[in-house]
């Protein structure tokens, strides 16, 4: 880290901490404010799990619960198992109201893994079944056979899983406001649902309508909608 990331990040983390030793509102709000905007200047340049959860306590304790979320949730695609991220994800969601399923299908243990350390386990597997092939060759035990086996399996499921995540994991999106959810592109289709969808909310994405700028989602109920792009970041 170069020295002048490492004095924006004291800087930005001493007026957090001011923050949250304030007797009122107004010098709260002027050093949440003053961290957000420091820890701001170093995304632009990193966009490491760390400095995504930190912006995201800023906007919490700034009452903007949904960009919040949009942080945290972007910073769980690079740590899936940080505690501490899930905990104040789990706390936003309370704040804005949601009580979203728990999809169990992603809760696997390999699916629960960083597209980082996905790729060090197809790395490792990979040797370690170069090296078993290697002995192998010499050998020819059925013990080594069975294990070469089962490595190469492991290769496979790991490079599965990667192509899942690079090509075929749906995209998501976070409801930045409160907006209606219209049949078609544009304010005067008709709504899919009578109340708004609520900010905060995770919807995922099938498609974006440059033409238009709105962006075609799927309910929590199922039904396909579109809502203006103003009002959804793509969790990315």
């Amino acid at each position: 880290m170069l020295c002048g990331e490492s004095s924006t990040l004291e800087q930005a983390h001493n007026s957090y901490k001011k923050g949250e030793a304030a007797d009122n509102f107004l010098e709260r709000s002027q050093a949440f404010n003053q961290s957000l905007t420091l820890y701001k200047t170093l995304e632009k340049r990193s966009q490491n799990p760390n400095l995504l959860y930190n912006i995201g306590n800023n906007y919490y304790q700034l009452s903007e619960y949904s960009w919040a979320r949009w942080y945290y949730e972007r910073a769980l695609l690079q740590s899936p198992r940080n505690e501490k991220i899930l905990y104040n994800l789990a706390l936003t969601k309370e704040k804005l109201g949601l009580n979203e399923e728990k999809n169990f299908l992603f809760s696997a243990p390999l699916l629960n893994l960083s597209i980082y350390e996905k790729s060090l386990l197809l790395v490792l597997f990979f040797a370690f079944a170069v090296l078993l092939n290697s002995i192998n060759l010499c050998l020819s035990k059925k013990k080594i056979v069975y294990s070469l086996q089962i490595s190469i399996l492991l290769c496979l499921i790991t490079c599965m899983s990667l192509v899942y995540d690079y090509y075929l994991a749906p995209v998501q999106g976070i409801v930045m406001h409160a907006s209606n959810l219209h049949r078609d592109a544009g304010a005067h289709y008709a709504l899919v649902q009578d109340d708004p969808v609520l900010e905060g909310t995770r919807l995922r994405v099938l498609g974006i309508d440059k033409e238009s700028s709105w962006v075609q989602v799927l309910t929590l109920t199922g039904e396909i909608a579109y809502l203006p792009q103003e009002s959804i970041r793509l969790v990315d």
